[in-house]
């Protein structure tokens, strides 16, 4: 089993990606899994986060179809993080990965604050923070 923590539910991958997704915080990765157009509304006008971040069991095969169940969703594994850096944009939380393949960005709704969480996890996998 894997022990995930829900820190964003409006997560996206870039400027041009509409669509949100949740993004799960692990022990070892991050796993982003969209949500769909209706939940991506709905998140413009309703708290998209509990007061307490939602954390549940998932075993590796729900991992895998959860990839699997849509072409945005990704698994990141923090052994390819390098750094990290953190800003904020318009309307939006940002966090850009450098990562030993292809670069990572990943947005959110400034309102759900992972921030927090994914400072903690990155200092947690030696991740460098520039700011």
């Amino acid at each position: 089993m894997h022990r995930g923590q829900l820190i964003t539910a409006s997560c996206t991958t870039g400027w041009l990606d509409w669509i949100q997704s949740e993004l799960w915080l692990f022990d070892d990765g991050l796993l982003t899994a969209r949500t769909g157009f209706w939940r991506t509304l709905l998140n413009s006008v309703l708290p998209t986060m509990a007061s307490r971040p939602p954390i549940r069991d998932f075993t590796s095969a729900q991992i895998s179809q959860t990839i699997l169940s849509a072409r945005s969703n990704t698994w990141l594994n923090a052994s390819e993080f390098v750094s990290a850096r953190f800003h904020a944009g318009l309307g939006a939380g940002i966090v850009d990965v450098d990562t030993t393949g292809a670069p990572v960005k990943l947005l959110w709704l400034p309102r759900d604050s992972p921030e927090g969480h994914l400072r903690d996890a990155f200092l947690r996998w030696g991740v460098a923070i520039t700011e």
